[in-house]
C-alpha cells in the first residue's frame, strides 16, 4: 500500500512538473506584440515652443471641372478679371480684347452705309428730275442707272 501511494505521488508531481514546464513554454514562445509595439514608438521629451511641420511632395493636380474659353473675335487680351481658382458666375466678365480694330471697322461701316445713301438719295433726285421731261431714251437710261446703283 506504500508502495501504490508512493507511486501516486511521484505520478502527480511528474504531472505537476509536466503541465508547469507546458505553461512555460506557451508562455515564452508566444509573440510578444505589446512590447514589440512599444519599443518602436519614438519619443521626446516635452517642452514649449513653436511647432514646425514640413511637408513636400510631387504630383498633378486636376481640376473637378474644366471649362474651354473662345472669343467671338481675335484680338489681345488686354485685362484679366479672374485668378486661378476664382469662383466665377454666369455673367462675369472674365477678360477684356483690344477692340480698337474692331471699333475702327464700324466706323468704316457707318460711314459707307451712309455714304451708299446718300448715293442712292442722289440717283432717285436725278431719277425724279428725268421722269418730268425726259424723253424714252433718257427714261431707260436713267432707269438702267438705278438698277446699276442698287446692285452696286
Amino acid at each position: 500500500m506504500l508502495r501504490r501511494k508512493r507511486r501516486r505521488w511521484i505520478l502527480v508531481v511528474l504531472v505537476l512538473v509536466a503541465a508547469v514546464a507546458g505553461g512555460y513554454y506557451y508562455w515564452a514562445s508566444r509573440p510578444q506584440k505589446q512590447e514589440a509595439e512599444e519599443s518602436q514608438v519614438p519619443t521626446a521629451r516635452v517642452r514649449r515652443g513653436d511647432l514646425v511641420l514640413a511637408a513636400t511632395g510631387s504630383g498633378s493636380l486636376i481640376p473637378a471641372d474644366e471649362r474651354s474659353l473662345s472669343f467671338g473675335v481675335g484680338g489681345t487680351v488686354t485685362e484679366v478679371n479672374v485668378e486661378a481658382g476664382d469662383e466665377v458666375k454666369d455673367g462675369d466678365v472674365l477678360a477684356r480684347i483690344d477692340d480698337s480694330d474692331a471699333r475702327e471697322a464700324l466706323i468704316n461701316a457707318q460711314v459707307q452705309a451712309t455714304k451708299a445713301e446718300a448715293d442712292l438719295q442722289s440717283t432717285l433726285l436725278d431719277h425724279e428730275e428725268l421722269l418730268k421731261g425726259a424723253s424714252e431714251a433718257e427714261l431707260l437710261d436713267a432707269l438702267i442707272e438705278l438698277l446699276a446703283s442698287k446692285a452696286a
